[in-house]
């Protein structure tokens, strides 16, 4: 990991609202593993995080940190501001997760996931996933 890199952990979204503004799954070129890693971008609060995959595991994959990218970089997929919650996932189908959950707080959905699946199996799998379809903006309107 480059030593300026700064990063968090899963806890630092649990609990918390922020504004969400744009994702992206082409920005991992400015963190250490992009050429063999996936990832998924996202913008809250003005700062720009991605969820990294672990690209040394092989068959196995499981997410290797949460980056915070530099300030002012221009995400691919800008989004009109979307206020989520944080919420952890400890299960997932197939056993334990260590997975965070980013909730639209209007619609009750799942926007963004990202973490492991997995996580205490010999196949874990990395997740960086992003639902366009759970924004607030994109439901049906009804009559």
């Amino acid at each position: 990991m480059d030593k300026a890199e700064q990063t968090v952990d899963l806890n630092h979204f649990v609990g918390k609202q922020f504004t969400l503004t744009a994702v992206d799954s082409s920005k991992l070129y400015l963190v250490r593993y992009s050429a063999d890693s996936g990832g998924l971008a996202f913008t809250l609060d003005g700062v720009t995080y991605a969820a990294v995959e672990n690209p040394d595991d092989g068959y196995r994959s499981s997410m290797d940190r949460i980056a915070i990218l530099p300030s002012g970089i221009e995400m691919a997929t800008p989004i009109p501001p979307h206020v989520v919650v944080g919420r952890k996932q400890t299960h997932c189908e197939y056993g334990a997760a260590e997975c965070v959950e980013l909730i639209d707080v209007e619609t009750g959905k799942t926007v963004i996931r990202f973490g492991t699946d997995n996580s205490d199996d010999y196949y874990p799998s990395f997740v960086g996933e992003f639902d366009p379809t759970a924004l607030a903006a994109n439901q049906s309107v009804k009559p």
